[in-house]
This record gives structure tokens, sequence and C-alpha cells, in this order.
């Protein structure tokens, strides 16, 4: 404002005094609009700082919240998410079977061959209807509770990817869940009942496509044989697309 008021001034005396000043008078001009831009990317780095610090603050509370769940059920089946059995194991029925047979004894859980089946075993109407609810199925729904704050955590930071905020390099730190966890039945099976009710958008969901399978023939196999419309354009089909 006070570098507005010297230059009318200026311009007023300059004006007073000939056109033999206007060339000054441009100079001025040049230098104002120099100082406006500079300040404007000033103000812009400092807002996109911002943002940064507000983003990553966001994500770290939520993998806080993630590792405390953690901590606090580490005597129980929780971190099994993580055990993915040794690379002998390429068969994709058994690769299942054995990712399953440590949380659960249920036989409607262990014949499960698909994303469907193992929902409706743990989440289907009748999974309700005993009045105290089966203790596998109990450990699967938490399970899967606990999948779905990681997945909120991963879809978050490619959002704040996308929208400019979150650097290519760091995206990979928080995406690293998806190689972690592997094609896990259960994973898989969360990310069903996110595309089958559109809670994900197509950029993360061809995101969590290309980290589960990630040139591996046993993911792939595994996926093919678990939730074959994942590796199909169906998969994609109608999800937000932002």
């Amino acid at each position: 404002m006070k570098v507005n008021i010297l230059l009318l001034r200026v311009s007023k005396h300059l004006t007073a005094h000939g056109k033999g000043y206007e060339f000054i008078l441009l100079i001025f001009g040049l230098v104002l609009a120099v100082i406006g831009g500079c300040t404007g990317i000033k103000a812009l780095d400092a807002n996109t700082k911002s943002n940064l610090t507000a983003c990553r603050s966001q994500l770290y509370q939520s993998e806080n919240e993630v590792c405390t769940r953690e901590f606090n059920n580490a005597d129980g089946k929780l971190l099994s998410i993580y055990s993915q059995p040794d690379q002998s194991v390429t068969n994709a029925k058994e690769y299942c079977r054995l990712r399953l047979s440590v949380i659960s004894t249920n036989s409607k859980v262990m014949e499960a061959t698909n994303v469907e089946q193992l929902y409706d075993a743990f989440y289907g109407l009748e999974s309700f209807k005993p009045a105290k609810a089966d203790p596998d199925a109990a450990e699967l729904r938490r399970m899967l509770t606990h999948m779905t704050t990681i997945v909120v955590e991963m879809h978050a930071a490619l959002d704040y990817h996308l929208a400019g905020v979150l650097a290519k390099a760091e995206l990979e730190t928080w995406l690293g869940y998806a190689r972690d966890i592997g094609p896990h039945p259960l994973f898989l099976t969360l990310l069903y009942n996110w595309r089958e009710s559109h809670y994900m958008s197509r950029r993360f969901a061809e995101t969590m496509r290309a980290k589960l399978t990630n040139d591996s023939p046993r993911n792939l196999e595994v996926i093919g044989y678990f939730y074959t419309n994942m590796l199909t354009s169906e998969f994609l089909a109608g999800l937000p697309d932002y």
C-alpha cells in the first residue's frame, strides 16, 4: 500500500514536469511488478509448505493410530496381516488357505475361494444371527477395520500427491503397506468392498492393483484366483475419477 501511494505521488510529480519523465515512471512500474511477483511467489511457497505440514500431520496421526492398535494387539492375530508364506508356496489356493488358517478355523472362512464368499463368511447377514459373535468372525471384523484405517491412510497420501502437495518419492513411503500386506485374502476382500461401494477413486484402484501385482507372478496368480475382477477393466468401471 505504501509503495502504491509513493508511486502515485511520484507519478503526479513527474506529470507536472512534462512527459520527459514517462520512461522513469515505466521503470517504477516494472520494479513494482517484480516486487509484487516475488511477494506472490513467496506467499505461494509458504502456503504450499503449510499445506504439506498439515497433510503430514494428518498422516502421522493416522500412522500413530495404526501403530498403537498393533502394539496393543501384539498378543493376538492382528500382526499376521504382514506375514506371508515363503516363496516355495506358489499355488494360489494354498497361499490363501495358509494366510486364513492363522486367523480362523471356521469352515466357511477356510472354504472361501473368492472375496464375495469370504466377506459373506464373517460380514454377511447370517454371520450376525448367533447371540454371541463367533470369535473368528469377530477377529476378522477387527482385522478388516484395522486394514480400513491403513487403506484410508494410503488413499489420503495419494490424494495429497495428486493435489501437488506430497512428492512422488514421499508418496511411495506411505504406499509401502500394500507391499507389506500383499494379496492377503482379507485385504483383497476389503478392496472388493470398497470397490463395490465406490469408497475409492479410480486412481487409487489403479495404484493398488499396480502395487499388489508388482511384476510378481505369485501375486498375479493369487489375485486372479481370489479376486478375478481386480485384473479386469470391471475393477475400475464406475469409480469416481478425480
